[in-house]
């Protein structure tokens, strides 16, 4: 079956956040290609790298050739930076190669004699990216034909590496978030933008399995009990940025602060991108109270009042249910609790809570 390039370049597109499938990918345009290796280079002037080949094992080259950075060394760099392809005669001959230090770059194994070089990139500092395709000398150079319909598919070889780059620079991201979040003492979510949990810690599965506090629904999805505090949720993801909510527990009085921060993902225009989501903590909260109103008004100079109103927010974790409770007026506790912010230094109610029972 001829090799369908448009099918091929789909594909492709498609299987740019998956390492795997962009990798099996070249392994179809080598076969295509009849190419016993195909290999992304990165050349630059103080440093040459091999993103990946297909066809060959570069751990077992260099095993053989410690100092092994690159397939071959090509001769043709004018030509492939003026045309953007060079192929066969411009590269670096299999004789010249063992005569040099070049043989370090060879892999030696294959026997290679033909190659087709594409100019996928070029950069600022005078390096560029290259994907080359290589057969060896029983299969015969490539022709002209060959060469024509790589050419075409250039421009997309070039946005294809780009995308594929940022993608996998994405997935580091991920792995360092997951390995910081399985790290951690304290029950932690990595959250899609639907809140469906990708990862949790073993803190945070103790907690789902719990399920007094949150839980998780149809999906995956985490799940709040209260209604209100579900309601609230939903009003808060829809206001966007980062942001707390008191959650409590009717089953056992049990109290935390749940904590999301939004994950910027990276831009790729144009494209489905990894879905970003959330970072989420939830904080337990001590069940009891040991300040009194008293104590905290020696402490931070608070107004009889204002001792109370503190009190009662870090006992119930809700400024109108405390309001209620002391028979005050919700916006004069909007505006006491703005004075309690300033004398204890405190910036919002969770910090003002904590703070209350830390003492």
């Amino acid at each position: 079956m001829s090799f369908d390039a448009d099918r091929w370049l789909t594909e492709s597109y498609e299987a740019i956040f998956d390492a795997n499938a962009f990798y099996r990918q070249f392994e179809v345009l080598a076969a295509a290609y009849d190419s016993i290796t195909c290999a992304l280079h990165d050349e630059r002037p103080r440093a040459k790298t091999l993103s990946f080949v297909v066809g060959a094992d570069p751990g077992s080259v260099a095993h053989k050739y410690p100092n092994f950075r690159n397939l071959w060394l090509e001769r043709g760099a004018n030509a492939l930076l003026r045309e953007g392809v060079t192929h066969d005669g411009l590269h670096t001959s299999v004789g010249e190669m063992e005569r040099t230090d070049y043989h370090r770059h060879l892999l030696r194994p294959l026997d290679i004699d033909h190659s087709i070089g594409l100019l996928c990139d070029q950069f600022e500092d005078g390096g560029f990216t290259m994907l080359s395709l290589s057969r060896s000398r029983n299969v015969g150079p490539y022709d002209d034909r060959d060469v024509q319909g790589l050419d075409r598919m250039r421009p997309h070889f070039r946005t294809l590496f780009r995308l594929h780059a940022r993608a996998m620079e994405q997935a580091r991201r991920v792995e360092k978030l997951e390995a910081m979040v399985s790290g951690a003492a304290t029950p932690r979510f990595l959250l899609d933008s639907r809140l469906r949990v990708r990862f949790a810690n073993p803190a945070a599965e103790a907690l789902l399995e719990e399920s007094d506090l949150i839980c998780l629904g149809p999906d995956d999805l985490l799940s709040i009990n209260n209604r209100l505090e579900a309601e609230q949720l939903t009003a808060r993801l829809q206001a966007g940025g980062a942001f707390e909510l008191m959650l409590s527990s009717s089953r056992n009085h049990r109290r935390a602060v749940l904590q999301l921060e939004p994950l910027q993902p990276h831009s790729i225009p144009g494209h489905r991108c990894a879905d970003a989501g959330y970072l989420a903590t939830l904080v337990p909260l001590p069940r009891q109270v040991s300040a009194s109103a008293d104590r905290l008004m020696a402490l931070f100079g608070l107004t009889p009042r204002e001792g109370e109103l503190t009190q009662a927010l870090a006992e119930t974790l809700d400024l109108r249910s405390a309001a209620v409770g002391l028979g005050m007026r919700y916006e004069t506790a909007r505006s006491h609790l703005k004075h309690c912010f300033e004398k204890t230094a405190t910036s919002s109610q969770v910090e003002l809570v904590a703070l209350v029972r830390d003492l």
